[in-house]
């Protein structure tokens, strides 16, 4: 199970890697300001809490908080914490923040951290370096002695598709949590930092 602070660097390096997050709105489920309210001001206290229990979570096996549902990751986050003896005690903390349950903390983090990476994304400005090293890229596949035409133009398809979606702004086809999400993204990009770095 990742931690908190884990999660940032997951955000971190997938924005760094101008990884497209792809909106799905089947996972989707409404959040309200008082939701990322609760969430930023509990995250720090919990994250301390994960911190405490780090090793032992650690050992039972990652969690896709990025890409699976929020009530899978619920499910996933729930069974690990009870194979550890670690639910109740765990339940005790998310409830002292305000929250009615275990699996309501990870589905509403889960929301805000997928909006939050999706937002991210469609804010990501695409530097003049990196649209250099796309066109040296497509210049390098085309002279490729490796690959048949067929492959060159399906591989060139590929990335030319990607940087279109990077450069072009999406603000328009934001569903709702995104829109909330991106009033508050510095707060949450602020709670994210706030997380001890790990070693």
């Amino acid at each position: 199970m990742y931690t908190l602070s884990q999660l940032k660097s997951i955000v971190l390096a997938l924005i760094a890697a101008m990884s497209f997050i792809v909106s799905n709105p089947v996972y989707a489920q409404d959040l309200n300001a008082a939701q990322i309210e609760q969430w930023t001001k509990a995250a720090p206290k919990i994250a301390a809490w994960f911190k405490q229990h780090e090793e032992k979570l650690n050992a039972t096996g990652d969690i896709d908080f990025a890409n699976s549902a929020p009530a899978d990751v619920a499910s996933q986050a729930s069974s690990a914490l009870k194979q550890l003896q670690l639910y109740n005690q765990f339940e005790n903390k998310v409830q002292a923040q305000g929250f009615a349950s275990v699996e309501q903390f990870f589905v509403v983090q889960s929301e805000i951290i997928q909006g939050y990476m999706q937002v991210a994304m469609q804010a990501y400005s695409i530097s003049p370096e990196i649209q250099q090293e796309i066109k040296d890229s497509l210049a390098e596949l085309d002279a490729s002695e490796f690959l048949t035409q067929e492959q060159k133009d399906q591989m060139k398809q590929q990335m030319l598709s990607m940087f279109q979606q990077l450069q072009t702004p999406k603000q328009a086809g934001q569903t709702a949590n995104q829109k909330l999400i991106s009033q508050y993204a510095d707060k949450i990009k602020q709670t994210l930092d706030s997380f001890p770095a790990d070693e």
